[in-house]
């Protein structure tokens, strides 16, 4: 629920600093996917625990509806983060844009891991590095837009 109260304030944010309406889609479709990930649940994987209850290679309603809510949701945090570095590119804004495109890149890797088939113990870690990479950025794009908006430079901070 707060990654959609960002989403909304990176909307109302949008006329001052551009970028917003970007990062206000793209972040609500991240919130949406965490909501609706958290909602249904994956059970056990790679056959830990062993399982009882479920035909082997068939997943449960509830698995699927977590991987697709999650997986939604993971697109929309690199989709973001690949473009607003692009948009600070533009602005010549090169540490904000190296931060924003290594969290893309890094979690759309770290992403195709796991979700490729049962993960490795390396993808499990790459993945986890990369949530909180994640989160990092939102974190920093939190500051940076505020940063922007008191200090009135968000008619230079993207073009």
């Amino acid at each position: 629920l707060l990654m959609m109260a960002f989403a909304a304030g990176c909307l109302r944010v949008r006329k001052a600093w551009k970028g917003g309406l970007t990062a206000g889609s793209t972040l609500g479709l991240y919130g949406l996917g965490l909501i609706g990930a958290g909602i249904f649940g994956a059970g056990p994987m790679a056959d830990f625990p062993p399982a009882t209850d479920r035909t082997a290679g068939i997943l449960p309603a509830n698995d699927l509806l977590h991987f697709a809510f999650g997986g939604t949701g993971f697109l929309g945090l690199i989709a973001g983060a690949l473009i607003l570095g692009i948009r600070f590119i533009r602005a010549g804004r090169w540490g904000r844009a190296g931060f924003s495109i290594l969290t893309g890149l890094f979690f759309a890797y770290a992403f195709m891991g796991i979700a490729s088939g049962p993960p490795t113990s390396a993808a499990m870690i790459a993945f986890y590095v990369a949530v909180l990479l994640g989160w990092g950025w939102i974190a920093s794009l939190s500051n940076w837009m505020l940063g922007d908006l008191r200090d009135g430079a968000h008619a230079r901070s993207i073009a």
